[in-house]
């Protein structure tokens, strides 16, 4: 679990006090937001035990380093508690919307302040709809290959893969993560699939029409 270091002044819930399991656990995202605006840090610890695993997986698969995408989970949640209060639970964009475009930035800028080597243990199998198009990726080899090559892809281009094939989220949800529009997303996701195939035809990784 991330420790995110809240202040002093942070006080413990009120709201949450029942004798359920797990209490304050069905509210909305709105609710616990509305009561961490107040300072309540049950709220914010339901709202860290709902969603911090999936932030850490998301930063991860952008700059490919289990503890760096711990860090950046720990400061997008930091920045919901400092923002709280500042939530419009009627504005354009759900919370989990806004929550990735915080993981997705930060992920972005430290990747690009740090662009060392990393391991390739952490590479994850590419999920069944884009292992389809390259071959089904199988082996430990050409997962190890596969790595090579999204490591190759700019920021922007791997945050990209992340949010339509790793999230498997739908092309207008994840352009307006990106702040882009659908069509400009549709073309980056073309481009980042011509620069995967082109870096996996490289890497020795099947024939050009075996990568359609």
């Amino acid at each position: 679990m991330v420790n995110v270091l809240l202040p002093l002044n942070a006080r413990p819930s009120k709201v949450f006090a029942s004798h359920d399991s797990e209490p304050g656990g069905a509210l909305s995202d709105n609710e616990l937001l509305e009561a961490i605006a107040d300072g309540d840090r049950s709220a914010f610890s339901i709202l860290m035990k709902r969603y911090l695993a999936s932030m850490v997986t998301l930063a991860q698969r952008i700059v490919f380093d289990r503890e760096q995408a711990r860090e950046i989970a720990q400061e997008a949640f930091l920045r919901v508690w400092q923002n709280a209060i500042k939530w419009d639970p009627y504005g354009s964009a759900t919370f989990l919307t806004w929550l990735r475009l915080v993981v997705v930035n930060l992920s972005i800028s430290r990747r690009r302040r740090h662009r060392e080597q990393v391991s390739l243990d952490v590479i994850e199998e590419l999920p069944s709809g884009l292992a389809d198009s390259f071959d089904h990726i199988a082996s430990s080899e050409r997962k190890r290959l596969v790595g090579e090559a999204l490591e190759k892809l700019s920021e922007r281009q791997r945050a990209a893969v992340a949010l339509y094939y790793f999230e498997d989220l739908p092309q207008i949800e994840a352009a307006k993560i990106m702040k882009m529009t659908p069509r400009a997303f549709d073309s980056l996701i073309v481009r980042t699939r011509a620069s995967l195939k082109k870096h996996l035809i490289g890497l020795g990784l099947g024939h050009k029409e075996d990568l359609s």
